[in-house]
């Protein structure tokens, strides 16, 4: 035995020697880890809320899915509503654009027979695109890229004519009042 001892104990003390590196390095790892939590805690890193996270991410992307959808389905309603165009340069101003002309006045709720009168006299001419100079509209018709084909209405060249207050309704004598 004492011969077998002699024999391990210089492996055993190197076998010590090279666990003690290990030891070391263990500990340094330990360490570590240690450092990593606390920079975690610091953050507000808890086990458990990735999942949580996750779960409220493939909610919020499934309410994502049905809003589109939803306003898919509003937007093929008005379908004559929807205005689209690229900005015909670099530094176009987007606010000289106006907007279709059914989307630049407003009826109350309670007037909704008054729309309705609107729609058929006024008819497709609430889908005009108004402007506000014919410069505007020569850029949107040539580099715009319209995506449909309207009819743009620059308020510059909009003449207003206004009715003499000498002229009556009933000047013709052909009409009876």
């Amino acid at each position: 035995m004492t011969k077998r001892i002699q024999k391990e104990e210089p492996r055993a003390e190197k076998a010590k020697q090279q666990n003690a590196a290990l030891f070391k390095e263990l500990e340094v790892q330990r360490a570590a880890v240690k450092r990593i939590e606390t920079d975690l805690a610091k953050l507000g890193y808890e086990e458990g809320m990735e999942e949580e996270t996750m779960r409220q991410l493939t909610e919020l992307e499934g309410s994502i899915r049905d809003l589109t959808r939803k306003a898919n389905q509003l937007r093929q309603n008005v379908r004559g509503m929807d205005f689209t165009y690229i900005d015909p340069s670099p530094d176009f101003d987007r606010s000289r654009v106006k907007g279709l002309v059914a989307q630049l006045f407003t009826l109350d709720e309670d007037k909704e027979i008054a729309g309705t009168a609107l729609e058929i006299c006024a008819g497709s001419r609430l889908y005009n695109v108004v402007v506000d100079t014919s410069d505007t509209a020569s850029q949107l018709l040539s580099r715009g890229q319209l995506v449909k084909r309207v009819t743009i209405i620059p308020l510059n060249q909009i003449n207003a004519f206004r009715t003499a207050a000498q002229v009556s309704i009933h000047s013709d004598p052909t009409i009876t009042p």
